[in-house]
């Protein structure tokens, strides 16, 4: 089976580091639940202006702070087992943020350990699940759940605050943890198999 998986905020825990910034920054106090809004962005809060948002984007870019980003509890070993039992891990992520992104994207992933057997770096992830004969696709993002689900893979929503509103049709499944990721994924090889 070939298991796609999108990178920021279901591997990693990005929005944090965001936060982060925003709040060393521009002095504000936003949490990762604070962020309601459909597309998961920060700028979406109705906090930040443009021009605050290029100033975190900027930061964001000067520290290359991507290659420090913390990861999802029990995400490396649900992807290992998966990987090790013969499971086709190709990550998918809409990255683009800056010059040297796969570089240090690269560069976390070998650091943190985790398995994989592909990256794509696309904008729009629809015609890379289809063209890479993607199965089940993993993401926070409603939109790019639809996408998957279009492109004909299953999808899993991983539950972030801006997505806890969204109901699941009948090719979506949501989990809130890497191990319910991992049972919904074993329940459907069974279903398929």
């Amino acid at each position: 089976m070939k298991i796609g998986v999108d990178i920021d905020d279901c591997i990693t825990k990005t929005v944090d580091i965001y936060c982060e910034i925003a709040n060393t920054l521009l002095e504000l106090s936003i949490k990762s639940t604070d962020i309601l809004h459909l597309d998961g962005k920060i700028e979406s809060t109705g906090l930040i202006s443009t021009e605050q948002m290029e100033k975190i984007n900027e930061e964001i870019y000067r520290r290359r702070a991507f290659r420090d980003l913390e990861i999802h509890t029990d995400c490396k070993e649900v992807l290992t087992r998966l990987h090790n039992s013969g499971e086709e891990i190709i990550l998918v992520t809409s990255r683009d943020n800056y010059l040297e992104i796969e570089e240090d994207t690269k560069f976390w992933l070998q650091k943190e350990g985790i398995l994989y057997d592909g990256l794509i770096l696309a904008g729009i992830k629809g015609p890379a699940i289809s063209e890479n004969g993607i199965d089940v696709f993993i993401d926070d993002r409603i939109s790019y759940i639809e996408e998957a689900v279009n492109a004909g893979a299953k999808g899993i929503i991983f539950t972030q605050p801006w997505n806890k509103s969204y109901k699941p049709g009948s090719e979506v499944e949501r989990a809130r943890n890497w191990l319910e990721i991992e049972r919904v994924l074993q329940d459907y090889k069974r279903k398929i198999c």
